[in-house]
């Protein structure tokens, strides 16, 4: 049933509703630790659809927003913020898989997607006229099997494949987003050429600095639209006198055992 866009299911991510509840703290932190445990759980036993953890992912960041200006909703703020980046985690893996898929279709020149429904393009126009409103593509050729038939996308700029991938990633079980990271991880180190400016973690620089040390940069977004920025350092000298140590242990207690 709650993998079903129903009204009820739809009413369990109304942020006024949860804002209310928030008056009664325990009883608020009781509740959605609660939601977010039953929901992954029946997300890893494929039983709702990636579009219920994006909504409450979504729901997440809404409220921390919502209790940032009041000093005491600092616990519940915290509260969402945990369940905001334990969320982020799953989403940011199928993002990943998704950048893979608008990869590959640009590398191919086209893409195929299974559709139920008639051999008419014009069908298909009519159904998903909203998501072209923002993923301006053109359907190509519809090739009949017995069920389902193949149909053709064409762009004319690749970025306008983004959306609708996006769509159909919402509509889809865990297994089914699984059997599309085999499907695309032959092609996962050949996706430089195509970056996210919004990534929720992305690594910014590395290599060596003027003082002879490793650096590593990395950026992440966090609740609030606020970003985090990490820095850090590591001395290479320091890293060779440490090896240096660690073997003239391993020596020593070789020598000792030998003894």
């Amino acid at each position: 049933i709650i993998s079903q866009p129903t009204d009820e299911v739809e009413g369990l991510f109304n942020v006024s509703d949860w804002v209310r509840l928030s008056k009664n703290p325990n009883r608020f932190k009781l509740h959605i630790e609660k939601l977010h445990e039953f929901l992954l759980y029946q997300f890893d036993n494929d039983k709702v659809r990636l579009r219920t953890v994006i909504q409450l992912f979504d729901m997440s960041a809404k409220l921390s927003d919502a209790f940032a200006s009041k000093q005491e909703f600092v616990d519940l703020q915290r509260t969402v913020d945990g369940i905001f980046l334990s969320l982020e985690r799953v989403l940011e893996k199928y993002l990943g898989i998704a950048e893979n898929m608008l990869y590959e279709s640009d590398t191919e020149g086209y893409c195929r997607i299974l559709v139920e429904g008639p051999m008419e393009k014009e069908y298909y126009i009519e159904e998903l006229k909203p998501i072209l409103q923002i993923a301006p593509i053109r359907f190509g050729k519809i090739i009949k099997h017995n069920s389902p038939n193949e149909l053709y996308i064409h762009w004319n700029d690749i970025k306008d494949l983004w959306p609708l991938i996006l769509f159909l990633f919402t509509t889809k079980f865990k297994f089914e987003l699984n059997k599309l990271d085999q499907q695309t991880r032959r092609i996962r180190n050949k996706q430089n050429s195509i970056l996210r400016d919004n990534q929720l973690i992305k690594i910014e620089s590395t290599g060596l600095d003027s003082s002879n040390a490793l650096s590593f940069r990395l950026r992440t977004l966090l609740p609030g639209h606020h970003e985090l920025s990490i820095v850090m350092q590591f001395s290479l000298d320091r890293y060779k006198r440490l090896m240096k140590t660690i073997k003239g242990w391993i020596s020593f207690d070789k020598k000792v055992s030998e003894v």
